[in-house]
């Protein structure tokens, strides 16, 4: 008990800057996803 007490008083603050890079990185490679698919489907409407 005494452990996991020490390891949750431990710094939040990296803990949610890392979360929130994380966050970013997906809503990225959300967002590029997304880009590519609008780009085949116009691509696909071209021909």
């Amino acid at each position: 008990m005494g452990k996991l007490i020490r390891l949750n008083s431990g710094p939040k603050e990296l803990e949610l800057g890392d979360r929130t890079q994380n966050l970013q990185k997906r809503r990225e490679n959300i967002n590029k996803y997304l880009r590519e698919i609008e780009a085949r489907k116009k691509s696909l409407f071209r021909k």
